[in-house]
């Protein structure tokens, strides 16, 4: 179904639709990524706690003030965050994944029928003119924002 909603659209459209879901499934696949390494960072940080905990347990049992306050600045989050952090991160994971094996299933298929069509693949737009983009929203979005924080000063 989805294959053949594709035939019916133009070469350009096709295109320019690969362009997108390539975009698309390269955001999920960092997304995911990103995702996993808040699960990598809650880890070693639940690691890192535990090995203080153990080192110099005698320590803040003779002083708690100095044990949370080393927690927060070391660690930043105590055992059942961390383990929340974890729980979450590994949820969200799962979730990104899947978008992300969607996408790129997505775009295996567009470009399948590009092919068969013998549309060229490759995304035509230059990257410098994406980027050149991207930076102009950005000055813009900082130039308003800029503009209401002084306003309101």
């Amino acid at each position: 179904m989805f294959k053949r909603g594709l035939k019916c659209l133009p070469d350009v459209t096709i295109h320019s639709a690969i362009a997108a879901k390539r975009a698309d499934a390269e955001s999920k696949r960092l997304r995911a990524l990103a995702t996993a390494w808040e699960l990598e960072s809650a880890e070693k940080h639940a690691i890192l706690l535990q090995s203080i905990l153990r080192d110099y347990g005698q320590q803040y049992l003779e002083s708690k003030e100095e044990a949370s306050f080393f927690e927060r600045v070391i660690v930043k989050r105590n055992l059942q965050q961390l383990e929340d952090d974890a729980d979450f991160s590994l949820a969200a994971y799962s979730h990104d994944l899947t978008a992300f094996q969607i996408a790129d299933l997505q775009l295996d298929c567009m470009e399948e029928v590009g092919s068969e069509w013998g549309l060229p693949l490759e995304d035509t737009q230059n990257s410098h003119d994406a980027e050149y983009r991207l930076e102009s929203c950005l000055n813009s979005i900082l130039t308003g924002s800029m503009t209401n924080f002084n306003t309101r000063l």
